[in-house]
């Protein structure tokens, strides 16, 4: 049996090293195919790596773009997206709190793309908390898809590919 060593960085505290077993990330469901891509949109250095980490392992796609605020967001799906191209992202793993442009602001500004682009993509927002008022705000927007709580697992991803992809599952 394999181990994953986390260690925790805290301002003004020591190393705190601790080990776990590793886990076995074997998909509970097949896939019939990939999706073109995946593109992960958080702040987090680490969440994006264990994001990644797991989708590979999962099989959901070999194509996982990183953006870490809306910003890059954006870009990358101008760049492929805005004309589709087979690289343009089916699912959206976003984030709601973070610096620079936010989970919110990304969701505004994503409605002005042309609409052909928002009708292929999927956008779920991953959050640890959400206040009353963002999710009032992101439902009046009209263009999120649901909701999944941090952290991101091999259960809520076959949730997410069962609800929004039934035809690859």
């Amino acid at each position: 049996m394999g181990y994953v060593f986390l260690v925790y960085f805290r301002p003004s505290c020591s190393y705190k090293l601790a080990k776990l077993p590793a886990l076995s990330l074997r998909p509970s469901f097949d896939l019939m195919t990939k999706l073109p891509a995946v593109l992960l949109v958080d702040d987090d250095q680490t969440t994006n790596y264990l994001n990644h980490l797991l989708l590979q392992r999962l099989g959901v796609t070999d194509n996982i773009l990183v953006a870490h605020d809306g910003r890059e967001a954006l870009d990358l799906l101008t760049t492929y997206c805005v004309p589709p191209t087979p690289e343009c992202p089916r699912l959206i793993l976003l984030d709601v709190n973070m610096p620079g442009m936010n989970g919110i602001q990304f969701l505004e500004a994503y409605r002005q793309l042309p609409l052909a682009s928002q009708k292929a993509l999927v956008i779920v927002m991953l959050t640890t908390s959400l206040h009353p008022r963002d999710v009032q705000r992101v439902q009046e927007l009209n263009t999120v898809s649901g909701f999944v709580s941090k952290p991101l697992t091999a259960a809520k991803m076959e949730a997410i590919m069962t609800e929004h992809f039934p035809s690859l599952t």
